[in-house]
């Protein structure tokens, strides 16, 4: 599909339980198979039972297929790739909701072999599991795709959905990673106090904007202590792959409400 999963987290689409859309009718959600902040792949039915296949395909688009449960099952084994689920429809249409203009949305359909497709189809290969395991179960054999979705499936891999989107232990444990990276680089708890105190007197930033200064800022902390920034993510996101256990064994200890981790 031309939008990754990971392409537009922050708009929330109308792809919801109880909505009514034309071509589907009344969708319930059945099973998620990706998520960012939303559900962005996943199955639904509706109230005369028919089952749904259902994508984020661009910013304001979605595609789905009708799909028997045979064939869902072989999707959702990696039997059958994203690809050829949604450019080879057993019904010999894919349904398009764009939601550009709002709800309801507009609705269109184009057939099996329509070359206008390709653009939302994803790269060959591309399955929901591999070797029959779900992505973020499993230890992946090494790098593939870019750093983010990579970690998004190990911390739903060891605390699960829950936990992996609740933005306030986000929050916490960003900040406690950020505080003892400029601990070991020399920063002081007194000048650490200061800058708090700083921060938190001036208006609150514009978060995306941030989210760059953060990149930038640790890119340049990085040089300047000779350190590799991407090398070192992946290494500890190979550690981390190897300690699943020990890590949920000290989230489920920590203070209930609290930001500390212990």
């Amino acid at each position: 599909m031309a939008a990754s999963p990971f392409s537009h987290p922050q708009k929330e689409h109308n792809m919801h339980d109880g909505n009514h859309i034309p071509g589907l009718g009344k969708i319930k959600r059945r099973d998620t198979y990706a998520f960012y902040d939303q559900p962005l792949i996943f199955s639904a039915v509706n109230v005369v039972g028919d089952l749904f296949l259902i994508s984020l395909a661009d910013e304001d688009l979605w595609m789905a297929v009708r799909i028997t449960e045979g064939r869902l099952a072989a999707v959702d084994a990696g039997q059958i790739d994203l690809r050829s689920a949604f450019a080879e429809p057993e019904c010999g249409e894919v349904i398009f909701a764009d939601y550009a203009n709002g709800t309801p949305p507009q609705v269109s359909y184009k057939l099996r072999g329509d070359p206008t497709l390709e653009q939302y189809l994803a790269e060959p290969g591309t399955r929901l599991k591999d070797d029959g395991e779900a992505p973020g179960t499993a230890r992946p054999d090494g790098p593939t795709g870019s750093f983010q979705p990579r970690v998004h499936s190990w911390v739903l891999a060891c605390f699960g959905e829950e936990i992996a989107l609740d933005k306030v232990e986000r929050h916490h444990r960003f900040f406690e990673e950020a505080t003892e990276l400029v601990q070991a680089t020399g920063c002081s708890c007194s000048e650490a106090h200061q800058l708090v105190d700083y921060v938190y007197g001036r208006p609150v930033g514009e978060t995306r904007q941030e989210v760059g200064g953060v990149m930038i800022t640790l890119a340049a902390l990085c040089t300047s202590h000779r350190i590799d920034m991407q090398h070192e993510g992946e290494v500890e996101l190979d550690r981390i792959w190897g300690k699943v256990e020990v890590i949920r064994l000290k989230q489920a200890s920590k203070p209930k409400g609290s930001p500390l981790p212990s």
